[in-house]
């Protein structure tokens, strides 16, 4: 047998498959375009130098993964079913005796013809489509960095690793699938009834623990940074806890749901149970798929409204004051000068000063440990804690609170406190009151305060 045979019964194998193999090349070269296309602009963005730009590469390097495994899943499924289609093809050669080793070695020339078409066209559709992503990105974001045409060969050379790895394990998939199953039982596959799905009880137990742990996971959330970290694991286990529910929990629920006599040998039951539990075992990777791209379009979607609404009253929460001017005090003067300061250089830009708050507050960093505040070089701080005078703080708030003795107001921001006393410096201070931070002396970054 000549050494090209199986090539050309592959390429030839293609041609008269064109109606499958065709969707199958666009969906391989469309899903790798995207990913090495969001893989492209993250490192464009990194490179860029602009502010948050390491952020935004986090969150471009993290979606390129999620899109990586998604896209794998919708590969699988797609090989599926093509290998579906053509079982009997397989078992028309393995009749007329064709060995099962060169079957294997005409699967693997097709894998191999339609996995480097796949990567090389989406590569170099992603190569053009990162700078139109790029371009938009320039333009919605507005970074400050210049549109270059690149193409990053390392992240080519992760896409050709990933996808590789992707159609070698497809490839293993239809060998086996081929080469385990008797020839008679291949030409018969079309004609055969559908089997009742398995209780795949490993499978459904796996999807409900998985899911519970991402969303208890996501819960636990409490700051932005620590959403940046817990951010793909979370959706990691989320959608293998989909994925597994779909397959397994479903055919586990409908025959649970079966074992309840009363219940299921009622007409429309019967009927719709029955039907279900097949249509569930053909379509449960397709409908998981969709499940997870509309929860994703739909989360994005809300975060992106939600972000524009709020956006005004984000700058008013985080900035309360367009302009905020500080200096050490070294006297009791140092505050009104300060003020007389900032007076005139507003008029010098013919500016007017409007809702003026002044006030002085003793700052420092300090670590806590039940109670006690010990005052820190900044090195190990937690918490940053602000001072404010009682009548400051009635003259701003308007209000007219009296404290007597050891006693203070607290606010606290991120902190959590059970302790009805606190102590600073060695000095022990009753807490008279807990109060919301008040406007003025919130911050948008440095420690936690209190």
């Amino acid at each position: 047998m000549h050494r090209h045979w199986n090539a050309r019964m592959a390429w030839a194998n293609m041609k008269n498959n064109k109606s499958i193999y065709l969707p199958y090349l666009m969906a391989a070269s469309l899903i790798v375009m995207l990913f090495y296309s969001l893989r492209s602009v993250a490192l464009m963005v990194a490179d860029s130098g602009a502010a948050g730009g390491a952020t935004m590469n986090a969150m471009l390097q993290m979606s390129s993964w999620i899109c990586g495994m998604l896209s794998l899943v919708i590969l699988f499924y797609i090989n599926s079913f093509i290998m579906k289609r053509r079982k009997k093809e397989f078992g028309l050669y393995s009749v007329l005796g064709m060995e099962k080793r060169h079957i294997a070695m005409v699967i693997a020339w097709e894998v191999l013809l339609t996995g480097t078409v796949g990567i090389l066209c989406g590569i170099v559709l992603g190569a053009l489509f990162s700078q139109l992503l790029f371009l938009l990105l320039l333009k919605i974001v507005g970074l400050p960095a210049a549109l270059r045409f690149q193409i990053p060969f390392g992240e080519a050379a992760a896409t050709v690793v990933l996808f590789g790895i992707g159609f070698l394990v497809l490839l293993g998939y239809d060998i086996i699938s081929v080469c385990r199953t008797d020839p008679i039982a291949l030409l018969r596959s079309e004609k055969e009834g559908e089997r009742e799905p398995k209780t795949k009880w490993v499978t459904a137990i796996v999807g409900f623990v998985t899911l519970g742990a991402g969303y208890l996971l996501a819960l636990t959330v409490k700051t932005p940074s620590d959403a940046l970290t817990v951010f793909f694991p979370a959706v990691l286990l989320v959608m293998i806890g989909t994925y597994c529910l779909f397959v397994a929990g479903s055919i586990l629920i409908l025959k649970l749901l079966r074992r309840n006599k009363g219940f299921y040998y009622q007409p429309q039951n019967f009927i719709s149970i029955s039907g279900m539990m097949y249509r569930m075992k053909q379509n449960a990777v397709g409908l998981s798929n969709i499940c997870i791209l509309a929860t994703c379009v739909l989360v994005t979607l809300s975060s992106t409204v939600s972000l524009f609404i709020g956006e005004e009253d984000i700058l008013r929460a985080r900035y309360p004051r367009q302009i905020r001017t500080s200096c050490v005090m070294e006297d009791a003067q140092s505050g009104e000068q300060l003020m007389q300061a900032s007076r005139r250089h507003a008029e010098d830009y013919g500016v007017s000063i409007q809702n003026e708050i002044g006030y002085a507050a003793f700052r420092y960093p300090a670590s806590y440990t039940d109670g006690v505040f010990t005052a820190s070089d900044g090195s190990d701080a937690l918490y940053e804690l602000d001072a404010v005078s009682l009548s400051d703080y009635n003259r701003i708030m308007g209000t007219q609170l009296q404290l007597s003795g050891q006693e203070v107001l607290v606010a606290l921001s991120e902190m959590q406190m059970d302790k009805d006393e606190i102590s600073l410096q060695g000095v022990s201070y009753h807490i008279r009151q807990r109060i919301e931070m008040p406007a003025f002396l919130s911050r948008s970054s440095g420690y936690p305060g209190a």
